[in-house]
């Protein structure tokens, strides 16, 4: 056995004692989903239904979910429908030199 296959044999039990730590130190605490994402409940923001809609569409069921309200700035709104149009004059010019 030469020095270096030595130290790199040392090198990975000192890497496999260091994981086998880290793994039982992690495993005692609460794990991260319980810290990082709280449930639902546990925001407040009640529960969230689907219904079922008895329709199949590819072969999924197809569920029906709680309205979103959903809320956007007018410079936003107003960014968007520009690059709408930039991309309708893109595509037009791109269909003319194709011609």
């Amino acid at each position: 056995m030469t020095t270096n296959s030595a130290s790199r044999s040392v090198a990975v039990r000192t890497t496999l004692l260091l994981m086998t730590a880290f793994s039982l130190a992690v495993g005692a605490g609460p794990s991260l989903s319980e810290v990082a994402c709280p449930s639902v409940a546990e925001k407040g923001a009640g529960t969230l239904v689907a219904e079922f809609t008895g329709e199949f569409d590819r072969g999924a069921p197809v569920y029906r979910l709680p309205p979103v309200s959903v809320s956007v700035s007018r410079s936003l709104a107003v960014a968007e429908a520009r690059a709408q149009k930039r991309d309708a004059r893109i595509q037009a010019a791109r269909a003319r030199s194709a011609s």
